[in-house]
Formats: structure tokens, sequence, C-alpha cells
């Protein structure tokens, strides 16, 4: 095996590992009351399966920070719940 198939490889193999953790990592748009815009936010803490926090199966509970604001806490479905 040569060396330029050794290196494609490696290029494919990060560029592979990148677009999957791109698909998995999303920060969340959250929209603001009153105004209508949206403010990128990133998640710092969630409970999975938070059925008694949100009021129902199939719930994580998740708090964000949002830029410029307080943290936002919200219900977030996640069917995976249901699988237990």
């Amino acid at each position: 095996m040569g060396v330029s198939s050794m290196i494609r490889r490696s290029i494919l193999a990060l560029s592979l590992f990148f677009f999957a953790a791109s698909c998995y990592y999303s920060p969340a748009m959250i929209e603001r009351a009153g105004n209508g815009r949206t403010t990128p936010c990133r998640e710092v803490s969630r409970s999975r399966c938070a059925s008694d926090q949100c009021g129902g199966a199939n719930m994580d509970y998740v708090t964000y920070h949002c830029a410029g604001s307080q943290a936002v806490s919200r219900c977030v479905a996640n069917f995976r719940c249901s699988s237990k």
C-alpha cells in the first residue's frame, strides 16, 4: 500500500468523522418572546426521559444558555424513552 493511498484513506476517515460530528451537534435556535428573532443557544444540561418535569412521556428537559440572555429550559421530544 502506497503513501498516497494511506493519505487518501486518512482524509476520507477524517471527513466522515467531521460529517458525523456535525450531524450530531447542532446549536439550538430559540425564538425570543416579543421580537420574533431567533438567538443561537448552546445546551448546558439535559435530563433524559423527564416525564415528571415535562408532564408526559418521551420528553427530555433541556436547559440552554443563549447569547445575551438568561438560561432557557424546555421540554424536547426524545422517542428513545419509549424503548426502555
